[in-house]
């Protein structure tokens, strides 16, 4: 049998949350927030429940080389998120 997901996204002003349900045959399953990967500090990254709805735009010489690296291995030039 097949799952079927509902997923729910809130896109706030101040905060965006993302969740979702496994729903099968009918039944309801409990809802599961979606953590968000993010920086929370410069070289520190967690994923947390909530992703800030800000945005940051270092200067060219603002942060050491490295302080945005994410996990995946890409150095945004903007930066979403608690860190920003």
């Amino acid at each position: 049998m097949a799952a079927s997901y509902v997923v729910g996204i809130d896109l706030g002003t101040s905060n965006c949350a993302v969740a979702c349900a496994a729903v099968a045959a009918g039944a309801e399953a409990g809802i599961t927030d979606f953590p968000v990967v993010q920086l929370q500090r410069p070289g520190q990254v967690a994923a947390q429940a909530l992703l800030p709805s800000c945005l940051y735009v270092p200067g060219q010489h603002e942060l050491a080389e490295g302080a945005t690296r994410l996990p995946w291995g890409e150095s945004p030039s903007l930066i979403v998120g608690e860190f920003a």
